[in-house]
């Protein structure tokens, strides 16, 4: 896609913390700049959240937002993906779909959705801080692009109230190790969010080719990671006495990321962690 600004927030952004792993491990036919393409992942592993001990009096989660008797809990966990072939971003389903009020996981064959509700259970309105750790990295055993260089995390964040469902969310990325000059001189090293779409017979359509074709919320560029570490940190605040957030996260490893290009992957993994921490507000 040629470099085109985006203006528009493309991506909303919010704040968290809790505890959670996943785990990709990937080998496959490789890689190719722009291509949508086929490798398959050895992914065992599980996608866990847990609430700090210290927070539990303040915060509590679950997976349906009614809270009802027995369905809270410090500690959730689901079922990491056992394949992943590397896709365009276009192939995830609707928002409605993947960031529905139904909890838990809800993957598909090649991205990992999983949904949850924090709740502040406290008297008093507070904030917390959230943060999504890279706590372990598995190099690929060949010479071959880095899980990390095409993965994308796309997080929602959204109140639970009264009037309906939202989905706002931002999407993060690594910032890309082939960055480019803009039009206007400027250089951009975030990576684009995506790069095409897809039909639904496996045809392949540019944007050069058919304007304004990719879904909204895949064009422009990703949020860069902190770090080589931490994938994203922020700070929710001012969440009301009894008030719901409804979080889904969605990973996926995009095949037409401009590091996408060379030999499949082998032997290689990531581990994530999720971390929610409170702090209590006055007033």
């Amino acid at each position: 896609m040629a470099a085109k600004e985006q203006t528009q927030p493309y991506v909303k952004r919010r704040k968290r913390r809790i505890v959670a792993w996943f785990f990709f491990g990937i080998g496959g036919t490789g890689c190719l700049i722009l291509g949508i393409l086929a490798f398959l992942g050895q992914t065992s592993g599980n996608f866990s959240i847990k609430l700090n001990e210290a927070d539990t009096a303040k915060l509590v989660m679950a997976t349906e937002s009614s809270f009802s008797d027995g369905s809270e809990s410090s500690y959730l966990r689901a079922q990491g993906l056992t394949s992943a072939d590397v896709i365009a971003a276009d192939i995830i389903p609707e928002d409605s779909e993947v960031d529905s009020d139904v909890g838990g996981a809800k993957n598909g064959p090649n991205y990992l959705v999983y949904t949850f509700y924090i709740k502040n259970s406290s008297t008093e309105k507070i904030s917390y801080n959230v943060s999504v750790n890279i706590d372990d990295y598995r190099s690929p055993s060949n010479q071959a692009v880095s899980l990390i260089a095409i993965l994308r995390m796309r997080v929602y964040e959204n109140l639970v109230l009264p009037e309906g469902i939202t989905h706002s969310m931002t999407t993060y990325a690594k910032a890309s190790s082939t960055p480019f000059t803009k039009d206007d001189g400027t250089v951009e090293y975030r990576d684009p969010i995506s790069l095409c779409t897809v039909l639904n017979d496996g045809t392949k359509i540019l944007p050069t080719e058919i304007s304004g074709n990719m879904k909204a919320e895949n064009v422009g560029f990703a949020e860069p990671f902190v770090s080589n570490s931490i994938a994203f940190s922020r700070l929710y605040t001012d969440l009301a006495s009894q008030g719901i957030v409804r979080y889904t996260v969605v990973t996926w490893l995009e095949g037409n990321d401009p590091d996408c290009i060379g030999k499949e992957p082998l032997n290689s993994s990531v581990t994530f962690s999720m971390h929610f921490s409170a702090i209590q507000q006055v007033g």
